[in-house]
């Protein structure tokens, strides 16, 4: 990945995202103020290709911030460069990501989105688990 990203051209699309820290009874008891992460999402041009153009691999917007917000505190721990695969509770949508800080920035780079969608017999689509063939040392 680069070092410094024109958000207009580099990417296809960029959603902003605002993720707040969960505390746990005792942060809150301690006086402890959550944490605000103001996050742009920049999807890659492959990451949109699958999301959206790609038959059986139909990803919402919607499903890809909801995976982000659920997995929103261990984005707290992620550092700039770190590449990382956010897997949902289920396995069934995988978001493979980098982390990226620039001129007070954090930008999660969505590499890819991995989801697949089958046609049963009886004519419903369902989602099949996914299987993540890539090495990165970080699954959350």
């Amino acid at each position: 990945m680069k070092n410094i990203y024109d958000l207009r051209e580099d990417f296809k699309q960029v959603e902003d995202v605002l993720l707040r820290e969960s505390l746990s009874e005792e942060d809150v008891l301690d006086g402890l103020e959550p944490m605000d992460l103001d996050l742009k999402v920049a999807l890659t041009h492959h990451a949109y290709d699958r999301m959206y153009n790609t038959y059986g691999r139909d990803t919402t917007w919607a499903e890809v911030e909801s995976l982000i917000e659920e997995k929103s505190d261990k984005l707290f721990d992620v550092r700039s460069g770190d590449e990382f695969i956010l897997l949902s509770e289920d396995e069934k949508l995988a978001l493979v990501c980098e982390m990226h800080q620039q001129e007070g920035m954090t930008i999660l780079v969505l590499i890819t989105v991995i989801q697949k969608i089958y046609k049963s017999q009886q004519g419903e689509y369902l989602n099949k688990k996914v299987y993540v063939n890539r090495q990165s040392s970080m699954v959350y």
